[in-house]
């Protein structure tokens, strides 16, 4: 199994993704448990699973979403109330995002890194990503950092989303939200249609990803 070495979050600070930060000011990685059927024993990434809900009346709103629950990135955990920015400038929030979605792939990261431009390039051109957007599959990819390691402008994010000929929902944190939710890069989130967070990875990409979210699509229906 190839394995990607993850990249610690140095935010804002050009070319720092290389640089190790002094323990107190490290933004603390989230405790984890192994799933086995993601990677071989001793691989990089790092990947925690729950049950998908499949009770859409549960209700923290009229629509039952978000669930009641406590805010955070671990499974059973209700994804955050975050606001990030469309390309034009418009603010959105995670919650928004994702209620009503059957399932949403949210994935956090910045253009400075390889690891997430290349997922950018697979969600927009592998067959396999569209086959799983046309069943109900929602991507939203945010980055909070640009191709220079700086906060994202709003014409950074224009230039990438055509040069790329992203179709699925972009968006970039110029304020640090996503911070608290993503101590490293990349950080994915699955969550359902009522904000939960059902799977999550951090810091590398299993290979079987495509596989990962085809089987919780399945069982979210």
């Amino acid at each position: 199994m190839t394995t990607r070495t993850w990249i610690p979050l140095l935010a804002f600070v050009a070319g720092a993704a290389c640089v190790d930060t002094p323990a107190d000011e490290r933004m603390p990685a989230a405790t984890t448990t192994s799933v086995p059927e993601t990677g071989e024993s001793g691989s990089a990434d790092t990947t925690t699973t729950g049950t998908p809900s499949s009770d859409s009346s549960s209700s923290g709103s009229a629509s039952g979403c978000p669930s009641p629950g406590e805010p955070g990135g671990q499974p059973g955990q209700i994804v955050p109330e975050l606001i990030v920015s469309r390309c034009d400038g418009s603010s959105v929030s995670l919650h928004d995002l994702v209620c009503g979605h059957p399932l949403t792939l949210i994935d956090i990261g910045g253009a400075a890194f390889d690891i997430c431009v290349d997922a950018t390039i697979a969600y927009a051109s592998d067959p396999a990503y569209d086959d799983l957007q046309a069943r109900g599959l929602q991507i939203v990819q945010i980055f909070a950092l640009d191709d220079e390691n700086q906060i994202p402008t709003g014409a950074f994010c224009t230039e990438y989303v055509r040069t790329h000929a992203i179709d699925f929902e972009f968006a970039i944190d110029q304020l640090g939200a996503t911070h608290q939710l993503a101590p490293v890069y990349p950080f994915n989130l699955v969550v359902d249609a009522q904000g939960t967070v059902i799977h999550m990875w951090e810091g590398s990409v299993p290979e079987d990803k495509i596989a990962i979210l085809d089987s919780l699509l399945e069982g979210s229906m």
